[in-house]
């Protein structure tokens, strides 16, 4: 369903200074974590009713994003609970209609991981 799936990993840094060094340093601080993808603006499909109705709506959504079907032993995928912060629409003239996805991590209490099945 979702093509061109990007996860979105960013760190700010600190930077530390210290008056016996001339050297600017730096720890890592707060990480960006997010989903990007593609979807088709096939509306028979009920997963990009339901995206854009997330979008539009503010519902929270939570995507698994892995490289096999998850039951697989072996499997690992990134888990994240998102609000969508952006659902542009391309409606070109001769190919389909296309969604490009974004969701950030939402604030609660479970942060965004991967995960490892056994």
């Amino acid at each position: 369903i979702a093509t061109d799936v990007n996860i979105l990993a960013d760190k700010s840094m600190a930077e530390v200074k210290a008056r016996l060094s001339t050297i600017v340093k730096n720890l890592p601080a707060m990480k960006t974590l997010g989903i990007e993808f593609t979807i088709l603006g096939d509306t028979s499909v009920t997963d990009y009713d339901t995206l854009r109705d997330a979008y539009m709506n503010d519902t929270m959504i939570e995507f698994a994003v892995a490289d096999q079907p998850i039951a697989n032993s072996g499997c690992e995928y990134y888990r994240q609970q998102s609000y969508l912060s952006s659902f542009p629409i391309d409606q070109k003239l001769e190919d389909a209609q296309t969604a490009k996805v974004k969701a950030d991590v939402a604030y609660t209490a479970n942060d965004p991981s991967f995960v490892n099945v056994a």
